[in-house]
Parts: C-alpha cells; sequence; structure tokens
C-alpha cells in the first residue's frame, strides 16, 4: 500500500511566517530521497482559516491509502488535525509536527525535541503512541484548557 505525505502549513503560526520557509527543504527532500522510486507521494496543504487543518484532515483521509500528516505550525494546528484524526474513525492515521508556533509546548513533552524539526527523522523515525484528551466535542494532544485559562485566551 502506498504511503502518501501531507504536509498541513499554518502560515500564520508562530512568527515570521516560520512555516512556510519549510516549503522549500520539504520540496527539496522529497526529490532527492523518492524522485525515482515513486512510491511515495506527498502533498503541501496550507490552512486558510481556523479549523481548517481540521478539514484537510478529514479530506485526505477519505482514501485507502495509508497517511501520514505533518503539521507545520503551532500547538493550535496540531491539535486541530488531531481532532481530524481522532473523528477519522481510522487506526492507521499518523501524526507528526514541525513546530513553528510561539509556545510548542507539545514538542517540549519530549526529551529529543530536536528530531521534530529534522525532516529525515520525522520521515523515517519511530512511530510513538500517544494520548488524546477528548473534552466535549474536541480533541486535543498536549493540553486541555476551561476556567481562567480559557477566558484568557478569549
Amino acid at each position: 500500500m502506498e504511503v502518501r505525505y501531507i504536509f498541513i502549513v499554518n502560515p500564520a503560526a508562530g512568527k515570521r511566517q516560520k512555516a512556510l520557509t519549510l516549503l522549500p527543504a520539504i520540496q527539496a527532500y522529497f526529490s532527492a530521497h523518492f524522485a525515482h522510486s515513486g512510491s511515495v507521494a506527498y502533498k503541501i496543504r496550507i490552512t486558510e482559516r481556523a479549523g481548517h487543518a481540521r478539514d484537510i484532515v478529514t479530506e485526505e483521509s477519505r482514501t485507502e491509502e495509508e497517511v501520514r500528516f505533518i503539521v507545520c505550525g503551532g500547538d493550535g494546528t496540531l491539535g486541530e488535525a488531531a481532532d481530524g484524526i481522532a473523528c477519522a474513525g481510522r487506526d492507521d492515521l499518523v501524526l507528526g509536527c514541525i513546530p513553528c508556533g510561539s509556545a510548542n509546548d507539545f514538542v517540549r513533552s519530549f526529551p529529543e525535541a530536536g528530531d521534530f524539526h529534522n525532516l529525515d527523522s520525522l520521515i523515517n523515525g519511530t512511530i510513538r503512541m500517544v494520548d488524546g484528551i477528548r473534552s466535549g466535542d474536541k480533541t486535543a494532544v498536549n493540553l486541555c484548557s476551561m476556567g481562567m485559562d480559557a477566558d484568557v485566551a478569549n
């Protein structure tokens, strides 16, 4: 079965549109490593609004292919993509991230956080299970705030 990589890029994450600066590196990586094999497909999808990462995951998960999503954005974009995966009802979807946000709290939970900035490590690394946090109709992977935190965020 063919593996597809979907890069979900949030141009509004973090500062100075960091996520957009990754596009040439992503294209170069796939050209250098998979140009002749034809066995790996990738697509770059740019988010256009809040909630769009979730919609991209929903749309791209409708095939029988194995799909690996790599979020280039912040914790919010990662959370949207995780929510989309949780709602897709499939066990074979994989989520990774290249942290481009201002806080990147999820990545800080891992001792080898530098691997998240290494495209080769993301493509060829070990897949790990993480817990999801379900609150109402949303799923998160690193934190779920309520009460005063939510008021401050609003």
